[in-house]
């Protein structure tokens, strides 16, 4: 090992969120950090601003702020942890910084999946959680799921075409009535006044929609559910809030 690098504080390590990457910061207690110079390169921050001039900027305090000796640079750099980056993305997301909502969009529900892996003993290893994220870049989690499960009841149930034509519309109805009181996809993209209401749906409301899609694709598979049937029973089970806005 190169003597100057036993002068470091932190190892470095490149971390992968889906196609995205950052170089992350492992400090020698265990915990997490993330360079102010990655938050630039994330394109999240503008170039050549103190730490202070961002606090400043975002309104934000950055309590975990170190100054660190790490690979990055030959001086140290200034770091935050993951709970400052958090807190920063969910500020630029409110702000509507593109690459602060695309990374709060594609993280969404990954700490719950997490969670209820363990719950039930299901390994979620390294290349599963970034096929997920990646799978949740190309639109494919939850909503694809879905849809594989009414297809394949569809198939194997030898539904009529007519079936098959207003299934999926009318489950999109039953979701959008049970969270946003809204009685068709199209009377929420009136009252929203937009073409396509998922890109203007909060964090919160996207998770939502997720845990519904989620539930009534296990009841589809396993319990043999009508798919409309499914949808009302996961809506039923997790007695949702409605959203007004």
């Amino acid at each position: 090992m190169p003597e100057n690098k036993k002068k470091f504080t932190a190892d470095l390590a490149v971390v992968h969120i889906g196609s995205l990457e950052v170089e992350g910061l492992l400090l020698p207690d265990g915990s997490f950090r993330l360079a102010i110079s990655q938050l630039v390169a994330l394109n999240l921050v503008p170039p050549n601003r103190s730490l202070k001039q961002l606090q400043a900027l975002y309104s934000l305090d950055f309590s975990s702020h170190q100054s660190i000796l790490t690979p990055l640079n030959s001086k140290k750099v200034n770091t935050i942890d993951l709970v400052d980056f958090e807190q920063l993305l969910r500020k630029l997301d409110r702000m509507g910084v593109e690459k602060a909502r695309t990374i709060v969009d594609l993280l969404i529900g990954l700490s719950l999946h997490q969670l209820f892996s363990d719950a039930f003993c299901i390994q979620f290893e390294k290349e599963e959680r970034q096929d997920w994220i990646k799978d949740r870049q190309s639109g494919k989690v939850v909503r694809r799921t879905l849809t594989d499960a009414i297809r394949d009841y569809i198939k194997t149930h030898d539904m009529s075409e007519r079936y098959a034509t207003f299934v999926y519309p009318n489950i999109t109805d039953l979701i959008n009535r049970a969270i946003f009181n809204r009685r068709s996809a199209k009377q929420l993209r009136e009252d929203w006044g937009v073409d396509n209401p998922r890109d203007y749906m909060t964090q919160n409301e996207l998770l939502l929609i997720m845990e519904v899609e989620h539930l009534a694709m296990r009841l589809i598979d396993k319990d043999d559910l009508e798919p409309g049937l499914g949808v009302k029973e996961s809506i039923s089970r997790l007695c949702l809030p409605v959203i007004k806005r």
